[in-house]
């Protein structure tokens, strides 16, 4: 049995369908459109978003039934949003030298280049749920005041403060 999960090449944006055995957990990829090669990590525990059977555009995915699914959402800082999406997204402070596909611009250099991995995991029932854990840092992660454990992966909800070193970024569910 595969996995799959639809990353976005940070060079130039484009989507990618990522299949990997169920024993394999992170690789490396190269986008088809611009060649860069780049990392993706799939969550530990998840069921995994199948890629889109139908059309899809920018902002919503339009579904047999004329409904739309949920977005994945932003993490906003400074009141800029920085979309999320499907899958895995390492939140880290904007560097030239870091591989973060969202990349926070904070002065901050106890903020690390990859500080968090936000992911976001389509249910089979269509909602999402969108978990949080740090990534390979030395550095304080605090969800609502509260200090993410080493390992430890939780869920966001709308509005929640997430405090790395000191910068804050908060997740809202709307983009």
């Amino acid at each position: 049995m595969a996995k799959k999960l639809t990353a976005k090449c940070p060079q130039c944006g484009l989507q990618l369908v990522v299949t990997a055995p169920d024993n394999i957990n992170q690789g490396s990829v190269k986008c088809t459109k611009c060649g860069h090669v780049f990392t993706v990590t799939f969550p530990p525990t998840a069921t995994f978003q199948q890629p889109p059977q139908t059309p899809f555009s920018e902002d919503k995915t339009i579904l047999p039934s004329g409904g739309t699914m949920e977005e994945p959402g932003v993490v906003t800082f400074n009141g800029q949003p920085f979309p999320l999406d499907i899958g895995q997204n390492i939140v880290g402070r904007a560097a030239a030298s870091s591989p973060a596909n969202v990349q926070i611009p904070t002065p901050d250099i106890y903020c690390s280049r990859q500080h968090v991995i936000i992911t976001v995991v389509r249910m089979p029932d269509n909602s999402l749920c969108t978990y949080i854990r740090n990534f390979k840092n030395k550095n304080t992660t605090l969800i609502n005041g509260k200090q993410l454990q080493e390992g430890e992966e939780i869920a966001l909800n709308e509005g929640d403060r997430i405090r790395m070193a000191d910068t804050i970024i908060e997740f809202h569910k709307k983009r």
